[in-house]
């Protein structure tokens, strides 16, 4: 039972980071001013940008380290596992955008 809860404090925690990092991302893009209709896109793709990430997180075996002990080699892992991520939207953007100029 205490896994289970040391295990959800982490997935909660790691969610709230990712959360805080998206926001500072879209704040540094836009000068801490977005437009509003960047703002509307950017909460609708939150959530799946996050549970990407988190997935990629999860596949990558990031959750199973111990983080006393984080170095370079833990650290290239977290960055291929959120690029991992990032090119899933990358392939989907690149996709949509030709078939949008097909029709």
């Amino acid at each position: 039972m205490l896994r289970l809860a040391l295990r959800a404090v982490q997935l909660v925690t790691d969610t709230v980071a990712l959360a805080a990092a998206l926001v500072l991302a879209y704040g540094l893009r836009f000068d801490w001013e977005p437009p509003p209709r960047m703002v509307a896109t950017g909460l609708i793709l939150a959530p799946y940008v996050i549970a990407a990430q988190l997935i990629a997180l999860a596949l990558f075996g990031v959750h199973r380290f111990p983080w006393r002990h984080v170095g370079l080699r833990e650290a290239t892992r977290v960055a291929a596992a959120l690029a991992a991520a990032a090119t899933v939207f990358l392939v989907a953007r690149i996709s949509a955008e030709h078939l949008q100029a097909t029709y």
